[in-house]
């Protein structure tokens, strides 16, 4: 007797109806939030279920489960444009996530991961990468070539520099490398021309005359020792707004 294979879509509506998700009034929307379920992992179906149920989604909040890893169908989910799984127990980058050729933003924060891997370059279209609060030890040199970047944040890590192709972000207008053990950066820092927010508390950063080239710069979030020093710097830049941690 041949084998009989059950409809992705069917498994994940059961899925989602047991989790308390109402499919029939949510399925027309563009966002799914399964968030803050306690699930440890997702159905190996998950991907094409969901693509098939939800033909309008775009983006998917997986947030505040006990997700360490994420299943191989997810690479499916090619339609979408935002994806939340922070606050996870994640300790490596998810490699599934690569495969979302439309993704734009990702949310990873508050998990337990280590690195991110080099071809990180192959999300071409990313414009917002949030990685903070993990283990994070360094950024790939790769990070450059994502020239879609506009929010990188990378706070409350445990990185000691920057790479030096950071400078190739020439949208980036967010950073916030907040509570790191960052001493220098690098001089390709100071190409960042897009630059309009910068958060640098709890680090150990000298103050350079250099910072006076982001001519975009509105706003930096300093240690309360640096702002004497910061205010010296940016003295020829009226616009901008120098605050305390």
């Amino acid at each position: 007797m041949a084998k009989v294979f059950e409809d992705p879509g069917l498994i994940i509506k059961e899925w989602l109806n047991e989790l308390g998700h109402d499919y029939e009034r949510n399925k027309d929307k563009p966002n799914v939030h399964i968030f803050n379920k306690n699930l440890e992992e997702l159905p190996t179906e998950f991907g094409f279920g969901v693509s098939s149920l939800f033909v309008n989604l775009k983006e998917l909040d997986l947030s505040s489960n006990s997700l360490s890893s994420l299943p191989q169908s997810f690479s499916n989910l090619t339609m979408l444009t935002s994806l939340n799984i922070s606050a996870n127990n994640f300790t490596k980058f998810p490699t599934p996530i690569f495969a979302l050729s439309s993704i734009k933003g990702i949310s990873i924060i508050s998990n337990k991961i280590s690195s991110i891997p080099d071809d990180i370059d192959r999300l071409s279209f990313l414009k917002n990468l949030r990685c903070g609060d993990n283990i994070l030890k360094e950024i790939p040199e790769s990070i450059g070539n994502i020239l879609s970047l506009k929010y990188l944040d990378i706070f409350m890590n445990e990185l000691e520099v920057l790479p030096d192709s950071i400078g190739n972000l020439s949208q980036l207008k967010y950073l916030n490398i907040s509570d790191n053990r960052i001493t220098t950066l690098p001089d390709s820092f100071f190409n960042l021309i897009s630059l309009r927010g910068l958060l640098i508390t709890e680090n150990n950063i000298t103050v350079a005359e250099d910072f006076s080239k982001l001519t975009s710069l509105v706003e930096i979030e300093c240690d309360s020792h640096l702002i004497d020093e910061f205010k010296q710097v940016t003295q020829n830049m009226p616009n901008i707004c120098i605050s305390l941690f």
